[in-house]
């Protein structure tokens, strides 16, 4: 790839400094920094993938489950005003026993 960006800024130069061919030589260029770079990245990272893990101080301790209650606030408890939340709330009710 740097080659053909010699030979890109070589045709622009005989052509009086065509600027596309300018251009092209500068983006040749650029690919070739972008393959040395990505290939360093993947170089890097097998040598990490290889390496065996840092020890930890304290092993992570797994979190404890908790039960779901639900809110006891005026608005969940009052089921007097709407009859469909009243039997919704039973419903949940009936699934929570079971």
């Amino acid at each position: 790839m740097i080659r053909l960006g010699i030979w890109q800024w070589q045709v622009g130069g005989a052509r009086n400094g065509d600027l596309r061919n300018y251009a092209y030589a500068i983006q040749w260029w650029a690919f070739t920094g972008f393959a040395i770079f990505f290939w360093a990245r993947l170089i890097r990272d097998a040598r990490l993938r290889d390496l065996p893990p840092e020890p930890t101080e304290e092993p992570p301790s797994p979190g404890q489950y908790r039960r779901y209650t639900m809110p006891q606030s005026q608005e969940i408890t009052d089921s007097t005003a709407d009859p469909e939340r009243a039997r919704y709330n039973a419903y949940l009710r009936s699934l929570d026993e079971k």
